[in-house]
């Protein structure tokens, strides 16, 4: 594949970063030797002109005796100044990672990011990994919300690209918008001069318009932040797709399956070019952040933790919840402060179908029971969060609601919203459904 010159030009720096972290390629194979031309035959007759002597070279210079006691200076070799890694620089950093699964993967680009910045920066202070996989940005508001600790990170990486896609489907950005802006603002609220990085990718086969919609707007919405604050877009998926491998073929084989980028070679590419995006930006003073881009965002949004203080509790490596169990058949009515936007809750492989009702809303129904639930090497349970998306969120309804929450066996089938993954509960193993946490729109 052959790049332009001013690409290549524009790409020189990146490359000489990428061979200092993964190492320089072998060196090219010597030329052979060019073969010595003859000497052409004097012409019959003639004879060749004598070659003149050299002239004499002049007499060198005496060097001047050292003085006794004095250090001779050393001339550094070519291999001394060629360096090229240097000492890092710069205190320890403590990183936030919000994310899908692209950022929980085992040898996926954190590892790779992770490791860039140390080569420039020291090691880090501190990393928080705070993504779920198969959540959107929705959900990293709800968990940003929720985080108590925010202030104490320099830099924050947010990724849900991938996830975002299906917010755009029925054709409206409402939701996404007032999540994204709603998270950032609240980051930056925390902290004025927090790095936030948006890291854009995308799925394989981004064969819809509408599945664009979200990163656009992610450009637009980080060009408007970035003028005054630390704010960084990294858009892998137009690096890969239109710029580095515009082959079909070169692009597909850059992805693991559907969504997630092949381990570790490409992974760790795409941390080592977030990594270089992060080292590059300028620094800006921290200030009152800027007016909102879109008016309805949810950065004044509220959560409600319904498991707290229960005794129906999930926990692995990397969470631990607890959970408000509505057993099949059970009801829950609440007031909430505010319309209902998300609903966090536990799949598992007992869990049932849930109704939402609020007051005003059309009523909502959807199973909670993944379709990987109870096949071996997977999760005992997962983290789902589900939006609710199709509500006109830019007319700016607010104010307090009642909600009920009601847990079936099952649900009619004209009733259920389809969900990713989502399936009914296995035909009496139907025990009730998790919920965790709500966010209500501010």
């Amino acid at each position: 594949m052959t790049l332009p010159p001013s690409l290549r030009a524009a790409l020189r720096p990146l490359v000489r970063r990428l061979r200092a972290i993964f190492g320089s390629p072998p060196p090219k194979a010597a030329k052979p030797p060019r073969a010595v031309k003859k000497a052409k035959p004097a012409a019959r007759g003639k004879q060749p002109p004598a070659r003149k002597s050299p002239a004499p070279k002049p007499a060198a210079r005496p060097r001047a005796a050292a003085k006794p006691g004095a250090p001779r200076a050393s001339v550094p070799r070519p291999q001394e100044v060629r360096l090229r890694h240097f000492p890092p620089q710069g205190a320890p950093w403590r990183l936030l990672l919000l994310g899908g699964s692209n950022t929980v993967m085992k040898n996926g680009y954190v590892d790779g990011l992770i490791a860039a910045l140390s080569d420039r920066r020291g090691p880090p202070a501190g990393v928080t990994n705070l993504a779920v996989g198969g959540n959107s940005t929705v959900h990293g508001l709800m968990i940003g919300l929720d985080a108590q600790d925010i202030a104490s990170h320099d830099i924050a990486v947010i990724e849900y690209g991938v996830n975002d896609a299906k917010l755009a489907k029925d054709g409206r950005l409402d939701m996404w918008r007032a999540a994204t802006e709603g998270l950032l603002r609240r980051l930056l609220t925390a902290r004025p001069d927090l790095h936030v990085v948006f890291a854009l990718f995308a799925r394989r086969d981004m064969t819809q318009e509408f599945m664009f919609e979200p990163l656009d707007a992610t450009v637009e919405l980080a060009a408007h932040y970035g003028a005054t604050h630390r704010v960084s877009l990294v858009d892998i998926d137009h690096l890969y797709r239109d710029v580095l491998f515009p082959g079909r073929e070169d692009f597909a084989a850059l992805y693991l399956d559907g969504a997630h980028y092949a381990r570790p070679q490409i992974a760790g590419l795409t941390g080592a070019l977030i990594a270089e995006r992060i080292l590059g930006a300028p620094d800006r003073p921290a200030g009152p952040l800027p007016p909102p881009l879109w008016p309805w965002h949810f950065a004044e949004a509220q959560v409600i933790d319904l498991g707290k203080g229960s005794d129906c509790v999930f926990e692995n490596s990397r969470y631990r919840l607890q959970a408000r169990r509505l057993a099949v058949g059970e009801k829950l009515t609440l007031d909430l402060p505010g319309p209902l936007a998300a609903v966090e809750y536990v799949s598992a492989v007992e869990a049932a179908t849930l109704r939402i009702t609020e007051e005003g809303e059309a009523r909502r129904t959807f199973h909670t029971r993944n379709v990987r639930m109870g096949e071996p090497k997977f999760p005992a349970f997962l983290v789902r969060c589900e939006e609710l998306a199709l509500k006109p969120w830019a007319e700016g309804r607010t104010g307090p609601r009642r909600v009920t929450f009601e847990s079936l066996a099952d649900g009619d089938p004209g009733e259920v919203r389809k969900s990713v993954y989502q399936i009914p509960a296995a035909p009496g193993r139907a025990d009730g459904v998790y919920i965790t946490r709500l966010l209500c729109a501010p």
